[in-house]
C-alpha cells in the first residue's frame, strides 16, 4: 500500500487514551477487560497498513493524574494541523449507585454532573473537547468506545427516547470534527471472534483512517448498529449487572455508513501562499487592530489582515478618504453597519466592529481563509457542475440570511465569495449602497464591476430589491461553471446592453446547472426565485447541505490548504498572542466619557476626539477637567457598567413560549422590520452603592463556561445575575479573557448575545437556554408534541420528524415562512426580548421521494409492500410517473385503478399524502 498523498503525517497526530484497572462499582463485575488491548490492536492498525508514523502515535494508560493527562493532550495537539484523531477506550465508572451516573475512566465526565460529582474528578470531556475544538488540524476525529450514556448523547446524534439519561443540550460539533461514539449494556457483546479482540466499530474506524477514501458526502454519518452486532446484544446473557442497570444501547456504526470525508487532491503538491507586506503609506493600525498583510484593494478601498487582541484574524476594510469627508455618507453608512450586524449565518463573513465616523471609515469582519471564487476559477478552471451546485447552495444560503435581515448586498460577484473547506462565504454585503451613492456623487466613478449588475442596477428604471442579488448570483454562477463572465462585451455600454436585452448562451451548461442560472437570470425580477427556493433547487439537484460542515470542493483544497499554512507562518513571524499569553490593556475611557452611539451588540462607533481650541490655558483646564472625569469613571464604571431598567423591554415572563403551526391557506408576508438603536441612558450619580449581591464587575469577573445568569435589563442594556440554569436564562458558552471586542464570540457555537466589559478586559459569549431545538440550523432536525407552549429538541434526521428549512431570528412572525418551499410545520420561540424571538420553518422528513414527488415526475420503485421504496430519478432510468397526489392518508379511491402509496404522521396527522402513480 502506498502512502497517501492527502494525509500529512508530519503534521498529523494520533492520541490513543485508555483505562482498564478501575473498580466498577459492582459487587461481581469486572471492568472491561480489553481496553489496553484495544488500544495496542488500535496502534498497530495505524502503524502498519495506516502508515502512520510512530512518533506521531502517543498512548496514555492507567494514568491517574487527569490534570496532568491534560496538560499532555494539549502540548501534543497543538502542532497538528491535517488530521487529529483522538481515540478513547474505557469503561464506566459508577458514581452513585442510587443514581447510576457514569464516570469515563480518566474522569471524563458528564458535563452536566452537579458540583458534588465533578469534583471527583478533573478532567471533563468538555474540557478535552473544547482543546481539539481550537486545534488547527484540518480534520478532526474523535472516537469513544464507552458505556456513558451522557458522553454519547451529548456528543453523538442523541437517539431520542432511548435512554432516561439522553440529554437534549447536544452542542454543535465544529467544521471537519466527525464523531463516532459507542455505548452498550455489555461491552464484551462488541468484540470479534476473541475474547480481548478490537471492537467492531473502532476496525472499522481504522480502516477508514487508513483507506481514507474519497465519498461523495458532506459529513460523517452515524447510524444504528449494524445487524449482526444488534442481534447479538440482544442475545447476550448479562449476569450480575447489579442495580441501576448500566445504560442501553444508544448509537453506533456501521462501516459502510462511517463517511471520512477529506479533502482529495495531493496537497503538498501545491504552489506556496504567500499574503502580501504592507505598503509605504499603508496604515499600521486601524482602530484597536494592528494590521500585518495586504489583502486586496477595491474601488472603495483597501483590505488588511489583521488579529484581535485574543489572536483571531480579521479582515479589516478602510475605505476612501473622500467617503469620510461626505455629511449625506456619514448619515446613511451607520445605518448599513447596523443592518449588516444583524446578519447571523454561517456563510457569511461576520462583521465584528465598524468605525463610520471616522475620517477614513472602516469596518471590520471575520476572515475567511481560503480563495475567492474569482481566485479559485482563475487557478484551477471551471468546476464541475456537482460543486457548482454546492457553492451556489450555501451563496443561497447566505443571501437569504442577508435579504432576512432586511439588507440588500447589491454587489455580489466571485470576488465578494470567499470559500474556505466549510463552503462559500459571503463578504461585503448590506454596505454597497451609500458606498455607491457617494463615490458616483464625489467622484463619478460606479461601484462594482458591470458585468456583475442586474437589469434593474444596470439601466436604474427600478427599485432595487432582493431579486437584484439572485440575477448576479445567476453571473456568479455561470462564471464557476464557465470561467467567462455571462455578459460579455468591448465596453460597460455594451455589458449594460446585453445584460438588459440579452440571454446568455447556456448549451455548454449541465442540465441542472443550466436550470439554476435561466431561472436566476429572468430579466423580469418577479419571475426570479428566492434565495430560499435557490436552496430549494440546490438540493434537489446535489443534495441537501449542512451550514458549517466539511464541503467537498476537491479543486478548492490546494488553495485553501496553502492559505491556511501561510496563515500559521504570519502568526507566528508576528508573535500573534493565543488568549492564555494576552495580556489585558489598560482601561482607557473615551475623551468625553461616553462610548459613543450603539450599533448593537458587538460594534460601537468611537466618537471622533475634540478639535483642539485656539486657547491653551482654556486646553489646560479642559484637560484638568477630563483627568478628574476619568478619575470618576474608573471608580463608578466597575460597578454601573451593567446597569439597566425594564423601560425599554418586552413585558411579559422571562419564560419563553413555543408555537407550533402548520400551513392551511397562506398569508401575505411581511416584511421584516428594523431593531431600534439600543442608547444608553446618562446617570447623574457616579457613586457605587455597596450591595451583597455580587456587583456586575465581579460578575463579569468570575462568570465561567457553563454558569448561567438572568438578565432583569433589556436588551440594549442587560443587568445580569447568577441564576440557575433553565429555560429562559443565558449559559456561558465561553469567556473570552484579554479582550473587550464581543466580535469574538461571532466563532463560539450557539451564542445568542455578548457583553464585555472594558475595566476587567473580558468578553462572555452567551448562549439562551429554552431546549436544543432553539439553536436548530437550516438541515438540522427537530421534534416535539403537537401541541402549543411545549419545548422541542434536536435530534437524528429520520422519519417523521423536521428537518429546519430557515431560522428566522428577531421575530415571531411565522407567516415569513411562506416564501420557503416544502414547510409543513412552524415552531415559534418568543422571549422577553423581541431581538431573541425566532420562527423556525419545518419540512416533514418523509419516509421516501414519493412524500415530495410533483405531479409529473419520475421516480424508481423497489420492494413490494410495506418495504415499498421509491427514489428520485430520470424518467429514462425511473418504472413509475406520479399521476396524482392529495393530502390524505389512505385516499386509495382516489388514484383509480393506479398504483398507490400513502403515509401519515402519527403526531401530526394533517400531514400526509395518497400519491398515485403508473408504470412506465
Amino acid at each position: 500500500m502506498t502512502r497517501r498523498d492527502d494525509i500529512d503525517f508530519g503534521r498529523s497526530r494520533a492520541i490513543l487514551l485508555g483505562t482498564s484497572e478501575y473498580t466498577a462499582g459492582f459487587e461481581d463485575r469486572r471492568p472491561m477487560p480489553a481496553a489496553l488491548h484495544s488500544l495496542k490492536e488500535m496502534r498497530g492498525l495505524l502503524t502498519g497498513p495506516g502508515e502512520w508514523p510512530k512518533d506521531r502515535i502517543k498512548t496514555f494508560q492507567n494514568q491517574r493524574d487527569s490534570s496532568k493527562v491534560l496538560r499532555d493532550i494539549v502540548q501534543l495537539i497543538d502542532d497538528v494541523d491535517d488530521v487529529l484523531l483522538f481515540y478513547y477506550v474505557g469503561h464506566g465508572q459508577l458514581l452513585h449507585r442510587s443514581n447510576g451516573r457514569f464516570d469515563l475512566g480518566l474522569a471524563l465526565t458528564d458535563t452536566s454532573e452537579d458540583a458534588a460529582h465533578r469534583s471527583l474528578t478533573s478532567l471533563r470531556f468538555r474540557e478535552l473537547r473544547e482543546q481539539i475544538e481550537r486545534s488547527n488540524a484540518r480534520i478532526k476525529i474523535f472516537i469513544l468506545d464507552c458505556c456513558c450514556a451522557g458522553i454519547a448523547t451529548r456528543y453523538a446524534d442523541p437517539a431520542a427516547n432511548v435512554t432516561a439519561y439522553a440529554d437534549s443540550a447536544t452542542p454543535a460539533r465544529g467544521a471537519g470534527t466527525y464523531i463516532w461514539a459507542a455505548c452498550g449494556r455489555s461491552q464484551l457483546t462488541y468484540f470479534e471472534d476473541r475474547k480481548g479482540g478490537l471492537t467492531y466499530f473502532t476496525k472499522s474506524l481504522a480502516e477508514a483512517v487508513r483507506e481514507a477514501h474519497g465519498e461523495q458526502s458532506l459529513g460523517a454519518t452515524v447510524a444504528n448498529l449494524h445487524d449482526d452486532v444488534r442481534r447479538r446484544l440482544r442475545e447476550a446473557s448479562i449476569q450480575n449487572a447489579g442495580d441501576p442497570p448500566v445504560p442501553d444501547l444508544l448509537y453506533s456504526g456501521r462501516p459502510d455508513q462511517f463517511l471520512f470525508v477529506r479533502g482529495q487532491v495531493a496537497l503538498r503538491g501545491g504552489e506556496e501562499f504567500r499574503y502580501e507586506s504592507l505598503k509605504k503609506g499603508d496604515p499600521h493600525k486601524v482602530g484597536p487592530y494592528v494590521l500585518h498583510a495586504r489583502l486586496g484593494m477595491g474601488g472603495a478601498g483597501q483590505v488588511f489582515l489583521a488579529f484581535t487582541p485574543g489572536g483571531q484574524p480579521v479582515a479589516v476594510k478602510v475605505l476612501k478618504a473622500e467617503l469620510g469627508q461626505d455629511r449625506e455618507f456619514a448619515d446613511r453608512f451607520p445605518r448599513e453597519i447596523e443592518v449588516a450586524q444583524r446578519v447571523r449565518s454561517s456563510d457569511v463573513a461576520q462583521l465584528v466592529n465598524a468605525d463610520p465616523l471616522a475620517s477614513e471609515p472602516w469596518l471590520a469582519s471575520t476572515y475567511v481563509c481560503g480563495p475567492s471564487l474569482l481566485e479559485l476559477v482563475r487557478e484551477a478552471g471551471p468546476l464541475p457542475g456537482q460543486d457548482v451546485m454546492l457553492i451556489a447552495s450555501g451563496i443561497a444560503r447566505a443571501l437569504r440570511a442577508i435579504h432576512e435581515a432586511g439588507a440588500v448586498h447589491r454587489d455580489l460577484k466571485p470576488a465578494n465569495v470567499m470559500l474556505d473547506e466549510t463552503g462559500p462565504k459571503v463578504i461585503d454585503f448590506g454596505i454597497a449602497k451609500s458606498i455607491a451613492a457617494t463615490l458616483m456623487t464625489r467622484t463619478n466613478v460606479q461601484l462594482g464591476t458591470p458585468a456583475y449588475r442586474s437589469p434593474e442596477q444596470a439601466t436604474g428604471r427600478k427599485s432595487i430589491t432582493a431579486k437584484s442579488d439572485i440575477f448576479t448570483l445567476g453571473s456568479t454562477i455561470y462564471f464557476l461553471a464557465t470561467g467567462k463572465d455571462a455578459f460579455q462585451a468591448e465596453d460597460p455600454l455594451g455589458i449594460i446592453h446585453l445584460i438588459a436585452n440579452e440571454e446568455p448562451d447556456l448549451s455548454g451548461l449541465s442540465p441542472e446547472v443550466r436550470d439554476l442560472v435561466r431561472c436566476c437570470l429572468a430579466k423580469d425580477p418577479d419571475r426570479r426565485p428566492t434565495a430560499a427556493e435557490v436552496v430549494g433547487l440546490c438540493a434537489a439537484a446535489a443534495g441537501p447541505v449542512t451550514p458549517g460542515a466539511y464541503l467537498p470542493v476537491r479543486m478548492a483544497a490546494p488553495a485553501i490548504h496553502s492559505r491556511n499554512q501561510a496563515l500559521r507562518r504570519l502568526m507566528q513571524a508576528a508573535d500573534v498572542p493565543r488568549p492564555s499569553q494576552q495580556q489585558p490593556p489598560a482601561f482607557t475611557p473615551p475623551p468625553d466619557g461616553s462610548a459613543g452611539p450603539d450599533l448593537g451588540p458587538g460594534i460601537v462607533i468611537t466618537p471622533p476626539p475634540p478639535p483642539p481650541t485656539g486657547n491653551p490655558q482654556a486646553r489646560a483646564v479642559l484637560l484638568a477637567v477630563l483627568a478628574v472625569v476619568c478619575a470618576i469613571l474608573l471608580v463608578w464604571l466597575p460597578g454601573h457598567l451593567a446597569d439597566g431598567d425594564d423601560g425599554d423591554g418586552k413585558g411579559g415572563s422571562t419564560l419563553p413560549t413555543s408555537d407550533t403551526s402548520s400551513y392551511t391557506e397562506p398569508d401575505p408576508t411581511d416584511e421584516p422590520e428594523p431593531t431600534d438603536d439600543p442608547t444608553t441612558d446618562p446617570v447623574d450619580t457616579p457613586t457605587p452603592t455597596p450591595t451583597e449581591s455580587p456587583s456586575p464587575t465581579s460578575l463579569m469577573e468570575t462568570a465561567d463556561s457553563g454558569d448561567c445568569l438572568a438578565n432583569d435589563g433589556t436588551y440594549a442594556k442587560p443587568d445580569l445575575r447568577f441564576a440557575d440554569c433553565g429555560a429562559g436564562v443565558f449559559k456561558v458558552a465561553q469567556a473570552l479573557d484579554g479582550t473587550s471586542d464581543t466580535g469574538e464570540c461571532s466563532d463560539v457555537a450557539d451564542t445568542d448575545y455578548s457583553v464585555s466589559n472594558s475595566y476587567v478586559d473580558r468578553v462572555l459569549c452567551l448562549t439562551y437556554q429554552n431546549g436544543s431545538a432553539y439553536h436548530a440550523e437550516p438541515g438540522d432536525c427537530v421534534y416535539g408534541p403537537n401541541a402549543r407552549g411545549t419545548n422541542w429538541s434536536a435530534q437524528g434526521c429520520r422519519t417523521g420528524n423536521f428537518t429546519v428549512k430557515a431560522r428566522l431570528t428577531g421575530t415571531s412572525d411565522k407567516s415569513r415562512c411562506e416564501s420557503y418551499s416544502g414547510v409543513e410545520q412552524t415552531l415559534t420561540t418568543t422571549t422577553k426580548w423581541d431581538e431573541l424571538d425566532v420562527v423556525q420553518c419545518l419540512a416533514m422528513n418523509f419516509p421516501n421521494a414519493a412524500g415530495r414527488a410533483p405531479v409529473g415526475s419520475c421516480l424508481l420503485m423497489t420492494g413490494s409492500g410495506q418495504n415499498t421504496d421509491f427514489q428520485n430519478a430520470a424518467c429514462a432510468q425511473a418504472n413509475v410517473s406520479v399521476v396524482g397526489r392529495v393530502s390524505q392518508y389512505y385516499n386509495v379511491s382516489y388514484c383509480g385503478s393506479y398504483g398507490w402509496t400513502t403515509w401519515r404522521s402519527g403526531d401530526f396527522p394533517q400531514i400526509a399524502y395518497t400519491v398515485c402513480f403508473k408504470r412506465i
